[in-house]
């Protein structure tokens, strides 16, 4: 009895999931992946539930899920909201203490769908014209979890938590720190210059007289 009792709260822990992924627009392939789901049972959850309950506004993309990080770096605002999202993902434990092995189909699950579907919400509670959607929150912590291409890291000036591009030539600055620092740099260079009337100029100008 027990093992039938444990079997049907894995379904029903199934079936809820998906129906918190249908409401984030995520896509079947996304939804099948972390639920475990057939795509014949997520377009049945889509159109008996999603309809009956008065939620025809959902809509469930359809083609291949993003899959380029370099999305998260469009903007300074945008990267700032995924490293907010990132950290919220790793306080509610979205992601392992140690790596396991075969990291892209190991990681998604029941419990971690559910946790990052936790983090998705407050985030968008916080930011909610975000452009980062659900299915870019699956490709972020994918990501940050596999580690070859982005990581956690510390920003060396500020000491913030930051999401390392480790393609980049150097990553131990958070973009907020990179960008006053060129600010910085930008009024030194661009400051007042030398007039040609200056004391520092005359002299100059009095050796040109000389040799013509």
């Amino acid at each position: 009895m027990r093992i039938s009792d444990d079997r049907y709260s894995r379904d029903r822990q199934r079936y809820e999931l998906a129906w918190r992924l249908i409401g984030h627009e995520a896509r079947t392939s996304t939804i099948v992946r972390w639920t475990g789901l057939s795509q014949y049972q997520v377009r049945r959850i889509f159109r008996d539930y999603g309809r009956g309950r008065g939620r025809s506004e959902i809509y469930r993309l359809r083609g291949i899920p993003p899959h380029i990080l370099a999305f998260f770096w469009r903007s300074q605002e945008l990267h700032h909201e995924a490293v907010v999202l990132a950290g919220l993902c790793r306080e509610l434990g979205v992601f392992a203490a140690h790596a396991p092995a075969d990291v892209e189909r190991t990681f998604p699950s029941l419990e971690r769908g559910d946790r990052l579907c936790d983090a998705y919400e407050v985030f968008k509670a916080q930011f909610p014209e975000s452009q980062i959607s659900m299915e870019y929150a699956v490709l972020l912590v994918t990501g940050l979890a596999i580690g070859t291409e982005v990581s956690f890291g510390y920003c060396k000036q500020c000491a913030r938590l930051m999401i390392v591009d480790r393609c980049a030539v150097r990553h131990d600055h958070c973009l907020e720190c990179k960008s006053g620092a060129n600010h910085g740099t930008a009024e030194r260079v661009s400051g007042p210059q030398p007039s040609p009337h200056t004391p520092e100029a005359q002299p100059t100008e009095k050796i040109q007289r000389r040799l013509f």
